[in-house]
């Protein structure tokens, strides 16, 4: 065997595009090796925050370029994927072809989140841990005028 196929990989899909979180990235990445990074171009998935449409593109590739610069700072190696398709099939689909020990979501308090790692845990025998972070609401000294 391979010292690849020795590694623990931990896939990080971007679906509630908050988990450039530092907590989140050090809890999620602690034991892992690797570190996959996952943002779906999901044109039907308009309902909820899930995915990114077309127009999210840039949006996409903005918050995964922050995400991986703080964690090779860590000494962490990442790799980046943007794929087209629906939301649930791509997590599934790449965590189980890139061999991924876990699933690291960042927790949303909404039914939609709820449904998708639901849906997650149906379709795949990954372990999934999901992650609660704090997102720190700006305060109105620094907030712009």
């Amino acid at each position: 065997m391979t010292k690849e196929e020795f590694q623990k990989r931990v896939l990080i899909p971007i679906v509630s595009k908050q988990e450039d979180n530092p907590d989140f990235l050090t809890e999620a990445t602690r034991e892992f090796d690797e570190i996959i990074l996952l943002a779906v171009i999901d044109k039907e998935d308009l309902v909820g925050q899930f995915g990114f449409v077309t127009s999210e593109i840039r949006t996409a590739t903005q918050l995964i370029e922050k995400i991986q610069a703080f964690l090779e700072s860590q000494g962490k190696k990442t790799e980046d994927l943007i794929e087209w398709g629906n939301t649930l099939h791509k997590i599934v689909q790449i965590a189980e072809i890139r061999k991924c020990d876990k699933i690291a979501l960042a927790k949303q308090e909404n039914q939609h989140f709820k449904q998708l790692v639901k849906q997650i845990e149906e379709n795949t025998n990954k372990k999934i841990e999901v992650f609660s972070i704090t997102i720190p609401t700006p305060s109105k000294e620094h907030s712009p005028q």
